[in-house]
């Protein structure tokens, strides 16, 4: 091995490993021995599922596990709890991708793995500090001790704890990004994936192509296939930003999905299975523009099973 190489592996504050086609692993560097108490002589062609990490998903029988890493050829920001050698568990978050040739097969795939246990243990004691003073001066990001915020609080607290879409409503500037975030937090998706998409930068292609991917070959320039944010939220919320900004054909396409809980990529017949939460944001009149055609209003209810109203700061 390259010695760079092996001085990176050797160095890097994250664990690392990777696998073969068999989900095999081939590579396992000391930082991986420090979080899971394995040595590499333990582990090296043991089945990646030594590590019974509890947010895969795994078919034993086809060799490779059939996770997100397979399906959609990467996982990104994935939280989960893995299993060291003593029985004991560790908080992580997951990165990693599959290992593919010059013509594109798969040749096994790499992960990385950050210990996230110190962080969790910060937040539960500053939220412990947080329950000890009297009256909410803030709620997972959002500040403020006016009556109105402390009424938005409440409301967010209750919609974070639904499986209901959220449509947040508002007028440009107040902070629609920061109530989506929030909402997310405090919900029981909290560890999974906060996906974030803004409808009015991209054109009508682009965004479909954004939101449900693409396969290899679906259009010029698909030189790959690629996964839409629909299935990178899997798990966690999918935030879509100025809704109403999107197209009548998207927002079939929008109903659909959310209905199915399903999606298509650009250029496919097949359906891919999808656990996600929406919440959408607009600084526009969603009932009116429904009256005039240009937006759906089978869509708009869909997504505004829990309405919520960012005051203005004038207004705070």
């Amino acid at each position: 091995m390259d010695r760079t190489l092996q001085a990176l592996l050797e160095t890097m504050p994250d664990g690392l490993f990777t696998v073969d086609q068999q989900a095999r692993i081939t590579r396992w560097n000391p930082r991986m021995e420090e979080l899971t108490g394995y040595a590499a002589a333990e582990v090296l062609g043991q089945h990646c599922t030594i590590l019974r990490g509890d947010a895969c998903v795994l078919e034993c029988s086809s060799g490779f596990p059939s996770c997100s890493l397979l399906n959609h050829g990467e996982v990104r920001n994935r939280q989960c709890r893995i299993t060291r050698r003593d029985g004991s568990q560790v908080e992580v978050i997951k990165n990693a991708r599959l290992l593919r040739g010059p013509d594109g097969e798969v040749l096994g795939g790499v992960e990385t793995v950050t210990d996230i246990t110190t962080l969790r243990s910060l937040e539960d004691r500053v939220a412990a500090l947080q329950c000890e003073v009297p009256g909410k001066r803030d709620f997972h990001g959002l500040i403020g001790r006016h009556p109105a915020m402390q009424r938005l609080y409440d409301l967010l607290a209750m919609a974070a704890q639904s499986t209901s879409s959220v449509l947040i409503l508002g007028e440009t500037g107040t902070g629609k990004e920061l109530v989506a975030a929030a909402i997310h937090q405090a919900s029981p998706r909290a560890r999974g994936p906060l996906v974030r998409v803004s409808c009015a930068a991209l054109s009508e292609s682009l965004l479909e192509s954004e939101l449900f991917g693409h396969v290899k070959g679906a259009f010029t320039g698909a030189v790959q296939s690629r996964q839409g944010r629909f299935e990178a939220a899997d798990g966690g919320t999918l935030f879509l930003d100025e809704i109403g900004d999107v197209s009548l054909t998207v927002q079939t396409k929008l109903l659909r999905a959310l209905q199915e809980q399903e999606v298509e990529r650009v250029g496919s017949n097949r359906s891919v299975r999808v656990d996600i939460r929406v919440v959408a944001a607009t600084n526009r009149d969603l009932l009116a523009m429904c009256d005039e055609g240009r937006f759906r209003r089978d869509l708009y209810y869909r997504l505004a099973v829990i309405p919520v109203v960012v005051p203005p700061l004038r207004e705070r």
